[in-house]
This record gives C-alpha cells, structure tokens and sequence, in this order.
C-alpha cells in the first residue's frame, strides 16, 4: 500500500501511516524526525524536491527515491531500501488558486507526501539486467557469428565474433539489412529464401533454416559462410 506521510516547515515527520511498517518502522517512533534521515545517502539531495512548497502543476510528480530500512523488512528490502515513486504537494493556510497569486498574504504550512512502492519493479528490472548481461557474456564468448534480425530483415543485435568475421562494428551492422552481409550472387538468392522461410511463419513445422552463402566483408571480400536461421517466437 501507498505510504503517506506529512512533513512540518522544517522537513520534519509530522504524520505517517502504517504502510511504513513495510521498511520496519514503527510509525509512532518516526514522528519528530528530519525525513532526510530515512533517505539514502545518494538520494539526500532531492530532499527539497520532497519537502516543496509548490502546488498544482509545479508540485514534485513521480520522483523516484530510495528509502532506507530497518531490521524486520523482508530481506531483500533490508539489502536494497525500498523505491518508491513519490508525489509531493505544499500544504498552505489558503486554498492552492491563493497560493498562487502574487502578493497574497499565506503561511506555508508543510508538505504532503504520497508514495507508490515500486520495489517489486525494480527487483523484476534488475533480474533482467543480470539476465541481459548473462546472454551478452555467452554470446560475446562464442566463435561463430551470432546475431538477430526482424521480419524486415533489419539487423537488431550482433555478436563479438561477428564484428571480427565481417570487419563491421557492432555500431555500424545494427539497424541495416542483413542482405549487406551476404555477398555477390547469393545476395538474391538469400533474400528469396529468407522472405519464403518468414512467410511461411506457423503454417510450417520447421523453425529452423540452414543454408549455404558468400558472406561479404566490411572491405568487400567474399567467403564461404554456412547459415543457421532459427525463427523466434516473442511474446
């Protein structure tokens, strides 16, 4: 659930709501402190933007901080903090249209704060980060070219071990045909066979393709080149 908490004039805890026993705190032991203590030493520096004085549009909209917490938060939370994206509004002794007229007489008040635990988010975003870099490492340590291309035939990705058999860098093969790769006569041949194997799509039980072609160089020079197409499925 949301974590809600109010901050008086000097970024102090004036209310918090139960959620906050998500970080393993008590709420009747947070009231009174400064809200930067609950903050990671790196996200201390956006404490204004949570404690603002702005309303409306101008108020702090999905910052995303880190909290830190305390012994009785699951484990993961104890070794990480706990991310939240936060909304924060200025709390004034007159109605938010006053607030923003030049020259009225106001008291700023506070400010008060709304949080969405993303936690569960980040954990799902730094697995596939450990995951992307897992796939990286085993292709980048493979011998023979590997590389992805769409339906269109655009290349997506490409190996290591295929910068060093074509000359191309990664920078300059993404994004451009793969029929750049193939070289003279097959480059017809090629593209016919790879527009049957994608039109053919589910209608066929084959899902893999092999085949022979003249592979082409950055410098123009041609070789022998045995060609695996494996179709995949996203999604």
């Amino acid at each position: 659930s949301d974590i809600i908490f109010q901050l008086d004039v000097e970024q102090k805890i004036t209310f918090v709501n139960p959620a906050i026993r998500e970080l393993g705190y008590d709420p009747a032991r947070v009231i009174g402190q400064s809200i930067s203590g609950f903050l990671y030493h790196e996200d201390r520096s956006k404490v204004g933007l949570i404690a603002t004085k702005r309303v409306g549009a101008r108020s702090t909209r999905n910052l995303e901080v880190r909290f830190l917490s305390r012994e009785g938060a699951s484990h993961w939370v104890e070794l990480k903090g706990v991310s939240v994206l936060l909304d924060s509004y200025g709390l004034w002794s007159v109605s938010e249209a006053v607030v923003q007229t030049h020259g009225s007489e106001k008291t700023y008040l506070g400010t008060l704060c709304i949080c969405r635990n993303i936690t569960k988010r980040k954990q799902v975003e730094e697995a596939l980060r450990e995951s992307e870099t897992r796939h990286r490492m085993v292709l980048d340590n493979v011998p023979d070219a590997i590389l992805s291309i769409n339906d269109l035939g655009i290349v997506e990705s490409f190996s290591l071990a295929g910068e060093r058999i074509f000359a191309y860098a990664i920078a300059e093969i993404v994004g451009k045909k793969f029929n750049s790769l193939v070289g003279g006569a097959d480059k017809g041949r090629y593209s016919a066979d790879i527009d049957d194997f994608f039109r053919a799509g589910d209608n066929t039980p084959v899902a893999m393709k092999s085949c022979e072609f003249m592979g082409r160089r950055k410098d123009g020079s041609l070789f022998p080149m045995d060609l695996s197409i494996t179709r995949i499925h996203q999604g």
